[in-house]
């Protein structure tokens, strides 16, 4: 075999157009499988961090009732049979849960007196908010430290509170596995109203130590 033929043989075959297509077909069924998995794991990433928000606010507002021996309900911007409901989208609403939270403004400067004495008398600190809780403007690429939201920047959250204290509270939303209101025996509770899409529905509860039948 002479050094020509040994050339010859050893070129690189380019790719028919068979070989082309079926290649691409392979791409495409890979992604159509990868994609959706993908998303639903950023949603379910975005839904988990979502829950851990919202059980932190439940666990700043026992901590607000435990100082000063009752809920903020105040903020309420409705009111059950068992007792009051926080509509975080309001944003009037959301300012003052920022308030009585963190005992400052949302800008970090100092309640005034009034403030002080209708949200957070001692001006104490139950909960530190971060960055990702508040609402993020595509158009303008900036945040909005006077509205809340959750990890998928919806502000349809909702805070029910147990102010006649018989440990049971009205859900209008879902709650755990059903997505229908109901009777839940739990002194805190929270829920998100998505839309379906990309934002998630879900709820999540402080549920008492003791609470009373119905």
């Amino acid at each position: 075999m002479n050094a020509k033929t040994i050339n010859s043989s050893g070129k690189n075959r380019g790719f028919t157009l068979i070989e082309l297509l079926t290649v691409i077909a392979i791409i495409g069924i890979l992604a159509a499988i990868l994609i959706p998995t993908v998303g639903a794991a950023r949603t379910s990433a975005k839904k988990a961090s979502s829950k851990v928000f919202l059980n932190q606010l439940l666990t700043a507002l026992e901590a607000y009732k435990s100082e000063y021996g009752y809920y903020p309900s105040q903020l309420a911007s409705s009111t059950n049979d068992e007792g009051c409901i926080i509509k975080l989208s309001d944003n009037a609403t959301s300012i003052e849960l920022i308030k009585a939270l963190s005992g400052r403004n949302p800008d970090g400067s100092t309640l005034s007196a009034d403030d002080m004495n209708a949200l957070n008398p001692k001006g104490l600190s139950f909960f530190s908010f971060a960055q990702s809780n508040f609402y993020y403007n595509n158009n303008t690429d900036t945040y909005d430290d006077t509205q809340l939201v959750d990890s998928f920047n919806n502000t349809n959250i909702f805070i029910i509170m147990d102010t006649n204290a018989n440990g049971v509270i009205i859900s209008d939303g879902p709650s755990d596995n059903k997505d229908t209101s109901a009777t839940i025996h739990a002194s805190l509770g929270a829920y998100v109203n998505g839309d379906g899409k990309q934002e998630a529905t879900y709820a999540t509860f402080t549920y008492s130590t003791t609470s009373t039948s119905k």
